[in-house]
Order: structure tokens, then sequence, then C-alpha cells
């Protein structure tokens, strides 16, 4: 057997513990690492289920818009029968036409009977010569009937 001395012992149990204490450092990288990759993976996929949300939120909302302009644009390029129109029908297609200059119109034919000529639009209560002039091309012919049939 060979004698190893006090010195010597210290010196192989402080390596010995040096390594192991290197063993356990390298391990607790390790996971620290391996935490650190977690944590960024579930910041990944909540960034991303928020941008899906986010871009869906978007197409909804340009949806809506579209279609709200798209009314808009076919209330205002369709001819509005002056003779049969509703109230909330002339007031959304006719410009400087609110709802109570609508139901004057609608007051208006019903005592008079048909309109038969654009220009009769003039003698309702609220509407003018510029209120007809801007609508003019918003109306569709009118039927030449007279007022006695």
């Amino acid at each position: 057997m060979v004698k190893v001395s006090d010195a010597e012992d210290k010196r192989m149990i402080k390596q010995l513990l040096r390594e192991k204490e290197e063993q356990e450092q390298g391990q607790g990288q390790e996971q620290e690492q391996e935490s650190w990759l977690r944590f960024t993976r579930q910041c990944l996929c909540f960034l991303a289920l928020l941008s899906l949300f986010y871009s869906q939120f978007a197409f909804v909302v340009f949806a809506q818009e579209q279609d709200s302009q798209t009314t808009a644009m076919l209330a205002q390029e369709a001819l509005i029968d002056l003779n049969s129109a509703d109230a909330q029908t002339l007031a959304a297609a006719l410009s400087g036409v609110g709802l109570v200059k609508a139901q004057e119109i609608i007051r208006y034919r019903e005592t008079y009977g048909d309109f038969v000529a654009f220009e009769e639009l003039a003698e309702v209560k609220g509407i003018g010569q510029t209120i007809l002039e801007r609508n003019r091309h918003r109306l569709q012919p009118l039927r030449k009937v007279s007022k006695n049939e």
C-alpha cells in the first residue's frame, strides 16, 4: 500500500470538491438555459396568438368598413323613384334631404298625387332649386302622367 500524506489527501479532496462544484455549475447552467428556452418559446407562442387575433380583428373591421362604403355607394348610385320611395330611402339617398324634408316630400305626394316633373319637387316645403339640381341625377326619370289620371 502506498501511503499518502495529509497534504496530498487535502489536495485530492480539494480537487474532487472543485470537480464536483464545476459539474454542479454546469448542470445549473444547463437548467438555466432550458428554463430560458422554455420562457422564450412561451413568449413566441403568445406573440403568434396575439398577432393572429389582431389580424382577424383588423380583417373584420376592414370588412365592415368596406360593407358600409359599398352600401353608401350603392345608395348614391341607385336611382330613386320619387313616386314610390319611403321617407327613410329619400333621406338616405338625397343630398341635403334629411328625414323631416323626406317626410314633407311624402306628404306632398300624398296630397297632390305622383310627381310628373322634377320641378314639382321644388314646391315641397324645405326643398329649393339648389337641392333639386343637386339630386336630379339620383332620381329615376318620371313617367309622363297627367295629374288628372
